[in-house]
């Protein structure tokens, strides 16, 4: 099989729609660069799934690659399945609930193609909040390139949680293919934990990507997420279990490699934790909830710098709303999230 220069790999489960107009979104006119590999998570709507792959694949110009796993395996595992399963030089993940920004691919692609020494590319995206607010998530002010090593894995370690876009070597990550990280959510970043510390990479400015609203999960459906999310993402229990992965990856990788970085990381975390403190501040979580979340944040680990606490009050003071505005309007202004 003649190797691409990008396998765009897409994970799906249960949404045949959405999935539908995410393969239409794909725009490049580089088809001979680009392929598409799915990988349907044994969903009840495997059948509608099938479907809309073999009516795309009638009018499609690309190479389209489609499995079905035997069992839900979980969100984790079935993208460790086709990442083993891609064919690319690099692969892209992609969630199928979310679409590429229009003519962003084929810059993209130009882009890989001109870092083809890199292990990974960290992508740029747009949020689009279910109350119509939109959001350019950009990191740097220009495009920019990190060499391998601890301060690039830190560096760019919470900048890749968004699936959509997630760009890395097929063959690198191709060599962690273990089951410790599985219902975390989270693999992904520890593939990109891995590669930056052996291999150079490079952030893109190009918006590739969009996040579509979406209020529908369904993390907690396997049997290996069953005990850790019950109501999607929306619970006390369901956020603390998820911040605690981000804890649990930054100490497997310290003990594994004996290099201190755990430390240092965890510090660079809460300078960034606004989102995960305020995730937790939602109009169905009264004070006392919202408060013993923020202690148990604080117990694992995510209040070692005072932007913790900045957080914490200003959400209480503003409301998550309110913060949000202020972190959308800052980034507007500065272009790009800023350096703390």
């Amino acid at each position: 099989m003649e190797q691409k220069l990008i396998t765009i790999c897409v994970p799906t489960y249960n949404r045949p729609v959405e999935l539908k107009r995410m393969l239409e979104s794909i725009d490049t006119s580089k088809y001979e660069d680009v392929d598409i590999l799915i990988s349907e998570n044994c969903s009840p709507k495997q059948k509608e799934t099938r479907e809309v792959v073999e009516e795309f694949r009638k009018t499609s110009k690309y190479d389209i690659h489609y499995y079905e796993n035997e069992e839900n395996i979980g969100y984790d595992r079935n993208i460790c399945a086709i990442m083993q399963r891609s064919n690319g030089k690099f692969s892209m993940l992609f969630s199928d609930d979310d679409v590429f920004m229009p003519g962003a691919m084929d810059e993209f692609v130009e882009f890989v193609r001109n870092h083809q020494e890199c292990g990974y590319i960290l992508r740029s995206y747009r949020f689009l909040s279910g109350k119509g607010h939109v959001q350019d998530c950009r990191y740097y002010s220009s495009d920019k390139e990190f060499p391998a090593g601890v301060d690039s894995y830190i560096e760019l370690f919470d900048k890749g949680v968004f699936l959509s876009g997630f760009t890395i070597r097929t063959d690198y990550a191709k060599e962690y293919d273990i089951n410790d990280f599985n219902g975390s959510l989270l693999y992904q970043i520890y593939l990109a934990a891995e590669v930056t510390r052996r291999y150079p990479s490079a952030y893109s400015r190009i918006l590739i990507s969009k996040q579509m609203p979406n209020e529908k999960h369904f993390f907690g459906d396997s049997k290996v997420e069953k005990n850790l999310y019950k109501t999607g993402l929306n619970g006390v229990q369901d956020r603390l279990n998820f911040a605690k992965w981000y804890m649990k990856i930054i100490d497997y990788i310290d003990n594994k490699y004996k290099d201190g970085s755990a430390k240092r990381l965890k510090h660079y975390m809460s300078k960034y934790s606004f989102s995960i403190v305020g995730s937790g501040r939602r109009e169905y979580w009264d004070f006392k909830t919202y408060n013993e979340y923020c202690k148990e944040l604080k117990r694992i680990g995510y209040a070692s710098s005072v932007y913790f606490y900045i957080y914490y009050f200003g959400i209480l003071l503003l409301g998550s709303e309110g913060c949000w505005a202020i972190v959308r309007f800052l980034k507007k202004v500065i272009g790009h999230r800023p350096k703390l």
